[in-house]
């Protein structure tokens, strides 16, 4: 596999009709694309990029929070060549200017109230509330390969002028199909999305998860409630997590333990379960493991030492996968799967 554009056509050939992403639109309610869906949206936006004679290996800033649309237009790009400079949606104007210099980019993909905020734009609009769609003509569309590049993910410039690393199609397309077979993603699996796209492990996973057929949820608030309900209604089996969210995790569950006023018995139990085997940890924590909807197998990570990580979900008898560790929630067993 060469490229993200040859991914994503593996993919929809093979899970046309399966869900791929899906993101909460109102307090109940969620959207949600199908492989073929996804497809279509991104040759959508290419066609309007072809219009707009956008030429193979120039540059688009996406300054956007992660959603559905941020993978249509990233993958829309590329199919016209196109190179993405993600931006962290919380970067400030000042470092958007620098970056914009430094790779001349043509268009600024973000929202359009986060681009009336700025006061001098560094580049035209396009909107991503609104993404705009026209015909693809297909022939007309240049043969991307392995070394051209798909991305230019910048630093974030506190200690001096940004540095771009530069990511090819190849780059990305290894790196997503090797976490496949190390992190065993299959086609049941579900994500549930809370890292920003702008970090390049985040869009590796989920072009993990085209390339295996899975699904991916993305969070729009990081509310432990929120989160935990996003898990059990939507049957979310893994994740991609920073210790700062793991965090969010244990202390929405030690708050429901201090609301039944249950702290006693929660110590108790975790004085047993060091004792005890894993695969028998979570029969103490029933609760717990409903809580993340009775489906979850497994976080990902990286940068968080595996003891660290042992100390916060060990007990539990959940699992997770970091830098990228790998544990899982039934076997007990931390697994490093890539640097």
């Amino acid at each position: 596999m060469e490229t993200i554009n040859e991914l994503l056509y593996t993919a929809v050939e093979r899970y046309k009709h399966r869900p791929v992403l899906l993101e909460p639109v109102e307090e109940s309610s969620m959207s949600s694309l199908t492989y073929g869906g996804l497809l279509e949206r991104a040759q959508g936006f290419a066609g309007y990029l072809q219009a707009e004679k956008v030429e193979r290996g120039e540059r688009m800033l996406l300054w956007s929070a992660s959603r559905i649309d941020w993978m249509v237009a990233f993958l829309g790009a590329l199919l016209v060549g196109a190179v993405i400079v993600p931006l962290d949606v919380n970067s400030k104007e000042d470092f958007l200017s620098r970056v914009k210099q430094t790779t001349e980019a043509k268009y600024l993909i973000t929202t359009q109230k986060q681009y009336s905020g700025l006061k001098q734009p560094p580049a035209p609009l396009i909107a991503i509330d609104a993404l705009p769609s026209g015909g693809l003509d297909t022939a007309k569309l240049p043969a991307v390969n392995g070394s051209d590049l798909a991305e230019l993910v910048f630093t974030s410039g506190t200690t001096g002028q940004p540095k771009g690393v530069m990511l090819s199609h190849r780059n990305l397309a290894f790196d997503a199909t090797a976490a496949v077979s190390v992190v065993n993603l299959v086609k049941e699996d579900r994500a549930l999305s809370i890292l920003p796209l702008s970090h390049s492990f985040e869009l590796t996973i989920e072009l993990a998860i085209f390339h295996s057929g899975a699904s991916n949820v993305y969070a729009r608030s990081l509310s432990p409630d929120i989160l935990l309900h996003l898990l059990a209604s939507q049957g979310v089996s893994c994740m991609v997590i920073v210790p700062q969210a793991l965090q969010l995790f244990l202390n929405g569950i030690e708050r429901q333990v201090r609301l039944l006023k249950k702290e006693q018995q929660w110590e108790t139990l975790h004085r047993i379960a060091v004792h005890l085997p894993f695969r028998l940890r979570p029969l103490l924590f029933q609760q717990v493991h409903k809580r993340f909807g009775g489906h979850f197998h497994f976080f990902e990570w990286r940068s968080l030492p595996a003891a660290e990580a042992a100390r916060a979900l060990g007990n539990y008898g959940l699992q997770s996968d970091a830098g990228i560790w790998c544990y899982r929630v039934r076997s007990g067993c931390f697994r490093y799967t890539l640097s």
